[in-house]
């Protein structure tokens, strides 16, 4: 029996297969939110978003939501985010993505976000993806997405 894990993100960088519209709301701690929409709602409802501030040494800090529909308490994700252009070119290699271990309790059929997460070349990205890789559940259970499902977000 395999649980879902679902991803409510609304990032701020890069795009993938998926499109995204970023409405934009200076209303929180003078961060980004935009909030996302995609083919798959069931995976990434509309009303998921993320938050994303600009940091020194040419980096973004991203923080997405993340969605438990399963039935265990989830303590932590591995995500996978890479970015692209303007023009669509990936940032890093084709084979290369950023991973980010997040501790993260988050209770069944409930939201939380994700906490920043650093992403370097802040003034070359456009668009954002990012996939849930690993999900770790108060009982020790884990499970790993082989294939992955990206989202994405156009930074504005």
């Amino acid at each position: 029996m395999k649980k879902r894990i679902l991803l409510l993100l609304a990032v701020l960088l890069l795009s993938l297969p998926l499109t995204a519209s970023a409405g934009l709301d200076l209303s929180s701690f003078d961060a980004f939110k935009a909030q996302a929409t995609g083919q798959n709602q069931k995976h990434f409802p509309e009303t998921s978003y993320a938050k994303w501030e600009n940091r020194s040494g040419n980096q973004l800090a991203f923080s997405c939501e993340l969605y438990n529909d399963g039935d265990d308490e989830t303590v932590a994700y591995e995500l996978h985010v890479y970015t692209e252009d303007v023009w669509g070119n990936r940032l890093l290699p084709e084979d290369e993505v950023y991973a980010y271990t997040l501790k993260k309790a988050i209770e069944p059929e409930h939201v939380r976000y994700s906490g920043y997460m650093l992403i370097p070349d802040r003034s070359e990205i456009y668009k954002v993806y990012v996939a849930i890789k690993k999900v770790r559940f108060a009982n020790d259970r884990i499970i790993t997405f082989d294939n992955p499902e990206y989202y994405n977000w156009t930074i504005d």
